[in-house]
């Protein structure tokens, strides 16, 4: 979604993003979604099938509904088409207006599409966003190491309570239930950090690719020491961060063997569980950078 979402920023086509609303979601229906991508959706026109999805697919109301989704994604298709945005060049001289196209929403109202930031915009955001992103990351990792020390700290407390001989189902539930509640301010920050993370990534991930862009269509720019310099920045970013996903995935992996451990510890639990997994699942993202600068240093 953060790759599509970019790349249909960059060339002025936001109107191929067509979500689909499949079930009922609570921060959807929020005023304001804290996270970042439900926001999004949540301001641009989308299929709502909460009503259809559990009717048969031979149902006239379910094939009346694919037929008009159908009939929408072809109407987008060819109004896009007909008016194709191109990119800016780094110069500036190729920059086209984005088409205005109009789709209807699932209520059958038109709507306009949104405006699009230009590429200036763009870089200046992602210029903004990234020192913050390394804050981020740096505070993320404290927490982590909180977590570990609670973890160590209770796993000592389980150890010597079977070495004293008093060990009960009894004392090592509410030892569990300790961590549990040493566990649940990290556990609230680590939710925090991670939604900040995505947000940051959503904002940092356009400003990369077109500099990348740029730099492919400029041998005056990707030559540029500066350039190159960014550009290995980067690369080390997603090397670090590749180097430590790991750990990050296999820690996700013990909260969810865990979480049945205890009811009140199962709450903090699944909180680092979720967290890990929305910050692993930005490494995907950084490999995307990591690969285009490496063909492109290598022409």
């Amino acid at each position: 979604m953060v790759k599509f979402k970019s790349a249909a920023e960059e060339f002025g086509v936001e109107q191929l993003l067509l979500p689909i609303y499949y079930i009922d979601v609570p921060q959807m229906e929020a005023d304001q979604p804290s996270d970042k991508l439900m926001a999004f959706v949540s301001t641009i026109h989308r299929v709502d099938l909460r009503a259809l999805r559990l009717k048969n697919e031979t149902d006239a109301d379910h094939r009346a509904m694919v037929n008009s989704l159908a009939s929408r994604l072809l109407k987008i298709a060819t109004e896009t088409e007909a008016e194709p945005a191109e990119p800016p060049s780094p110069d500036g001289t190729h920059i086209t207006a984005v088409p205005s196209v109009e789709v209807e929403d699932a209520a059958g109202e038109a709507g306009e599409q949104a405006d699009t930031a230009g590429f200036l915009e763009v870089l200046a955001a992602g210029e903004e966003a990234l020192p913050k992103w390394g804050e981020t990351i740096e505070e993320f990792s404290k927490e982590m190491q909180a977590i570990n020390e609670a973890t160590e700290k209770t796993t000592a407390e389980m150890e010597s309570d079977q070495r004293s001989g008093g060990a009960s189902f009894a004392s090592q539930l509410s030892i569990a239930n300790k961590l549990a509640r040493r566990l649940g301010e990290p556990a609230a920050n680590l939710t925090d950090l991670a939604q900040e993370y995505a947000e940051q990534l959503i904002t940092i991930d356009p400003a990369i690719q077109t500099l990348i862009r740029f730099a492919r269509e400029s041998d005056e720019l990707r030559s540029d020491e500066n350039t190159q310099d960014t550009f290995r920045s980067i690369q080390g970013m997603a090397e670090t961060s590749r180097q430590s996903m790991g750990q990050i995935v296999e820690l996700a992996n013990v909260m969810e063997e865990s979480a049945g451990v205890s009811r009140e510890l199962r709450r903090p639990l699944r909180a680092i569980q979720t967290a890990l997994r929305n910050v692993s699942d930005g490494q995907e993202v950084m490999d995307d950078w990591d690969r285009q600068i490496r063909d492109l240093l290598e022409d």
